[in-house]
């Protein structure tokens, strides 16, 4: 039919959140991998060699920009930048690095930096012009500017509430207070806002320093590894105003280190190390379990790693997998569902190998630091396919969502469709009974949020056309309209029969389906058309009466020797057949049984058949 479409697809976004500068990670020893087709790809090229913490940053389209262990800043090149040295982090320090592009800048992006174990260089900044070095960028003279000092390893960040700027977080050692800077397009604010929250970050041990500290994805919740303390804690973050609230405090009695968010902020997954067993173990922690208590009841632990396995570092990718450092080895571990509770979560060990080239790549202690809103799941963008959008009355058609971002739930709304309603991911059959031009909606969720594409009058549903009818004349049968014709005979299309006038060449039931200006099919009633009716039985001594008739029908024949008698219906159906053989005789048949109407009564002898049409009343 006209505008046919075997399947159309839109990809109508009221949003998209962009994660590609987060495709690139370099860690450990010299190691590297990519995530810009979605499947993680090891790297070569790398020349950092460090223990724990790093950051590394691409640009919006997932090109590398640098990378950095806190001391040195390396370009896409892999050479140091000329500036780029004598930074005041530390590579044995848990989260030594942190870049930030400055909000509505184009080319400054702030590097953060903390030394280790509460050093005496503190919490520092530099700050990187992509416009430098032809492209390749340079840290300016604006370098290891000082924020604070005695503070603990920790250090992250995450949007804030006008998702423009961005709030730095460190923690200050020997106390229980958190400070959180505000990032914004005019530049660093030296004025921190300070929460004391949560346990005291024990000076006595330099151990108690170590450890990771994240925002969530959604930057709701701030999470912290105590090290040798032997605890973590999740804490409310308003990010509006920089306050951290409401700390739950997980007493594990064993060594704490990684630490990370599911996508959806709903999870909370930790590592930790026993002395007694002398083996690490990963831990889930459900967030959405209701009260304090019960969020501290829901630890699940997802899996033992025996010694010698040293597990450490977790983090969030932009596939919504959470990687596990395996320090000391060249492979990782991978949970692959982290949103869902329990096993269902799916670790999977030593899936990637970062040296599958034989170079000495080894994963260390730490992963690349990044800025928890890059890596929060997005709302879903919703988009759909269709069978057909041009179609005609009656007729019936299949949806399917073809929506980023993984939604969990669809509602599709169909305007004058039969269902006019579906949850379904990909309805149909949906069927349109009535011309006219309709509105499909579809809204998908995720634990993100929802969003609605509506498309206004998108399904064009045609009228059918004008039933034909058939007129004969002899053997010439025509029909009375139509674009296209498809004569059929007994059912069966007759090859080559699509014109408008069509020959009949023997006995049986016709009719003509049409389409119209739309594509749109009608077909015409059955017409029963018998070649051989003669209207001249009187001529051979044969003669049928009364006509029309009411209980019985009376046959006289002079000369003819009739074989068989049968009574046909309008459309071909033998309702009577007699068998005899009848000279210079007469029959009579009873036809009171007929239902009224027009009947065909057909003699057959041995070399002709005689066909009279008569009414039963």
């Amino acid at each position: 039919m006209k505008h046919l479409f075997t399947l159309l697809f839109l990809f109508i976004s009221n949003s998209v959140y962009c994660q590609s500068e987060t495709d690139n990670w370099f860690f450990g020893l010299y190691a590297g991998i990519n995530f810009s087709t979605g499947t993680p790809i090891s790297l070569t090229g790398s020349v950092m060699a460090t223990t724990e913490g790093t950051a590394v940053i691409s640009d919006a389209a997932g090109n590398l920009l640098f990378y950095s262990d806190g001391i040195t800043v390396w370009n896409s090149m892999h050479l140091p930048m000329p500036n780029g040295t004598g930074l005041l982090g530390d590579v044995s320090a848990t989260q030594s690095a942190l870049i930030i592009k400055k909000p509505l800048s184009t080319n400054l992006y702030f590097l953060f930096t903390v030394d280790d174990t509460g050093g005496v260089d503190g919490f520092h900044y530099s700050i990187v012009d992509m416009n430098l070095q032809g492209g390749l960028g340079d840290v300016t003279a604006e370098k290891n500017i000082f924020i604070q000092n005695n503070v603990t390893e920790k250090l992250c960040a995450v949007t804030a509430s006008n998702d423009t700027d961005v709030w730095v977080m460190v923690h200050d050692w020997g106390s229980d207070a958190f400070y959180a800077y505000l990032l914004t397009d005019t530049g660093f604010n030296f004025t921190p806002v300070i929460t004391n929250a949560g346990s005291v970050h024990d000076a006595s041990s330099i151990q108690n320093s170590v450890g990771y500290m994240k925002f969530s994805p959604d930057g709701n919740k701030l999470a912290a590894a105590i090290g040798y303390q032997d605890m973590a804690e999740v804490f409310d973050f308003d990010n509006q105003a920089g306050i951290v609230s409401d700390a739950i405090t997980f007493n594990i009695g064993e060594h704490c280190y990684g630490i990370e968010f599911s996508s959806n902020s709903s999870k909370l997954y930790l590592t930790h190390y026993s002395n007694s067993t002398q083996n690490f173990y990963l831990d889930q922690f459900d967030l959405s379990a209701g009260t304090d208590s019960a969020i501290i009841a829901s630890q699940d632990n997802i899996v033992v790693f025996f010694d010698p396995d040293n597990v450490r570092a977790l983090q969030l990718a932009k596939t919504g997998k959470i990687y596990v450092a395996k320090s000391g080895t060249p492979f990782l571990g991978v949970i692959n569902e982290p949103n869902l509770a329990g096993a269902l979560c799916y670790y999977a060990d030593n899936v990637i190998n970062i040296d599958a080239g034989g170079f000495g790549n080894l994963c260390m202690l730490g992963f690349p630091n990044f800025v928890a809103s890059y890596l929060r799941m997005p709302a879903p963008v919703s988009s759909f396919g269709v069978s057909d959008n041009s179609i005609c009355i009656g007729n019936c058609i299949y949806f399917s969502d073809s929506s980023q971002n993984n939604p969990t739930q669809w509602q599709w709304i169909f305007t004058g469709a039969n269902p006019d309603t579906s949850s379904l991911q990909n309805p149909g059959p949906i069927c349109y009974n009535t011309s006219g031009n309709y509105d499909v909606t579809l809204i998908t969720f995720n634990a993100a949020g929802s969003d609605t594409i509506i498309s206004q009058t998108f399904i064009n549903v045609f009228a059918s056309s004008t039933p034909p009818v058939i007129t004969q004349t002899d053997s010439l049968l025509h029909c009375s309209t139509g674009i296209t014709f498809q004569w059929y005979l007994d059912s069966g299309a007759i090859s080559g029969a699509t014109n408008q006038d069509y020959i009949a060449t023997q006995n049986g039931n016709y009719y003509v389906v049409i389409t119209n200006d739309d594509g749109c099919k009608s077909s015409s009633t059955v017409l029963a058309y018998f070649p051989s009716v003669i209207n001249e039985l009187n001529f051979k001594g044969i003669n049928i009466f009364p006509n029309p008739v009411e209980n019985q029908l009376t046959i006289l024949n002079k000369n003819l020797t009739v074989n068989t008698i049968t009574i046909k219906d309008v459309l071909g159906r033998i309702v009577q057949s007699t068998n005899l053989n009848l000279l210079d005789d007469s029959i009579i048949l009873d036809v009171q049984f007929l239902n009224e109407g027009v009947y065909f009564i057909e003699l057959k002898t041995d070399k002709e058949i005689f066909t009279q049409k008569f009414v039963k009343r």
